[in-house]
């Protein structure tokens, strides 16, 4: 049997570095190398599981010449199969910034295993894990979009197109290690987006910050100065299991199969599951579960929640499964892989942040502060009929997504990608309708019911039902 790429095709091109093959191969084939022409680069090894691979692949800018070659246990060369993918990458308005969170007087060190020779990481393995866990999420999104039968598109993070693992912005905040542990949830995440307003262009860059200070006290088994709270331009993530994280593309399986039980010294955050590779994987995915929040995916609700709901319910508990075939022992099917829901996906094909240069009606990345801002003839407007009291939405730009929210999370959604044009109105049912037959919802005063719509030029425009 020969080795075939399912998910790639030849001469594809792509706007981001790191880019996952998958495929099958011979069954005596135990792993897979990806040699890149023309390249002194060390070459990586992945497992092969039951005849499929699982490959990274961090690309150059320009045409990338693969040859892909299994090999037996003992390194034996089976077979190999080549292609090219190009990669090209260029400065885009709206794009994602990674910093590395410092305490006043803190050093940048996190917490790792007492089993190794150093108590404590450094600031420098610090800001790499966040780098390798954020080009883990941007090549996940992009690979979501694409099993959703979309295009591949992903966000950009800032200076990538400078360099392929993108670089980490230090920032010292004003508080100190005491008075961060006093902080909790909210006011930890309202106090850093006050104090990241001082960083160059806010307006049209989301932040995703993890946080070094984080500490766990294993005696009374509290977290300190941890949270997981994304929105507006502020994704914020506690660096408490930054020792479960690689820190580079080579240590990405290994961290993912490790099968090691938590060091009970440490902040396990892995889903009730108690291994480093359920920890490893629940946190990474979490990271892009709130950065969804500031690209403003809610939480499924009702029938799109099924399934565990995506990435932006449960499903970041499983984001390992993406990058490996094989988990606490078994190999893990193609059903049982996170994804995104068929809605976030729609809602991200058209977002600002996943296409190129973006356009210029938008001054924040989130509904709840932009909606109000697009402003002219080209404004998203929700308004009532006349007649029959129904919402009617007009968008000129076209109309791609409609989302219906139910305090807050999605219950279901409308798309309009195969329109070519989209449409520019759409009128719903009226409320009673709405609410009863197609949300399925019968108890009125405790229930909010929003439509959040998105246009061609990925504008966002949310209203409460109730306001319009």
């Amino acid at each position: 049997m020969t080795i075939v790429i399912e998910n790639w095709k030849p001469d594809a091109k792509v706007c981001y570095p790191l880019i996952l093959l998958e495929g099958s191969c011979c069954c005596s084939a135990r792993f897979i190398r990806i040699h890149k022409k023309d390249s002194e680069e060390a070459n990586s090894r992945f497992p092969c599981f039951n005849g499929t691979f699982k490959a990274l692949c961090l690309l150059n800018k320009g045409v990338n010449k693969l040859k892909l070659c299994t090999y037996t246990e003992s390194d034996d060369w089976l077979e190999s199969v080549e292609t090219v993918i190009s990669y090209f990458c260029e400065k885009p308005r709206f794009r994602v910034r990674l910093v590395y969170g410092l305490t006043r007087d803190g050093d940048g060190s996190f917490q790792v295993s007492s089993s190794t020779c150093h108590t404590r990481g450094t600031s420098v393995q610090g800001e790499r894990r966040v780098a390798i866990a954020a080009l883990l999420i941007q090549t996940a999104t992009a690979e979501f979009l694409y099993r959703q039968g979309l295009e591949r598109k992903t966000f950009v993070f800032d200076q990538q197109h400078v360099s392929a693992i993108p670089p980490v912005t230090t920032f010292r905040f004003s508080f100190t290690n005491e008075e961060a542990f006093r902080l909790q949830d909210g006011s930890l995440w309202s106090t850093i987006h006050e104090q990241l307003k001082v960083l160059p262009d806010r307006e049209d860059t989301i932040d995703l910050v993890v946080m070094s200070f984080t500490r766990y006290d294993p005696d009374s088994k509290v977290v300190k100065a941890h949270t997981a709270l994304g929105g507006d331009r502020l994704a914020l993530f506690g660096g408490g299991c930054l020792y479960s994280w690689p820190e580079a593309i080579e240590q990405v399986v290994e961290r993912f199969l490790d099968g090691r039980p938590c060091d009970k010294s440490l902040f396990d955050d892995s889903g009730g599951r108690g291994k480093m590779w359920s920890v490893t994987s629940t946190t990474i995915g979490a990271l892009l579960h709130e950065l969804g929040h500031c690209l403003s995916l809610p939480h499924p609700t009702g029938k799109l929640g099924w399934k565990g709901g995506g990435i932006m319910a449960r499903g970041f508990d499983h984001f390992n499964r993406l990058f490996v075939g094989f988990e606490d022992g078994r190999v893990v099917t193609r059903s049982e892989e996170p994804f995104f829901d068929r809605s976030s996906a729609i809602r991200l094909f058209y977002h600002k942040y996943f296409n190129g240069m973006g356009y210029y009606y938008c001054a924040s990345p989130t509904p709840a502060t932009w909606w109000n801002q697009l402003m002219g003839p080209n404004q998203i407007k929700l308004s009532r009929d006349t007649e029959t009291h129904a919402v009617t939405i007009t968008a000129p730009l076209g109309i791609r997504h409609i989302a219906f929210l139910v305090n807050g999370d999605q219950a279901d959604h409308e798309e309009y990608c195969l329109s070519e044009p989209p449409p520019s109105n759409r009128t719903l049912m009226p409320d009673k309708a709405l609410i009863e037959q197609r949300l399925h919802l019968q108890d009125m005063p405790t229930i909010e019911v929003a439509i959040s719509v998105c246009d061609n030029h990925g504008n966002i425009v949310i209203r409460k039902l109730k306001e319009i």
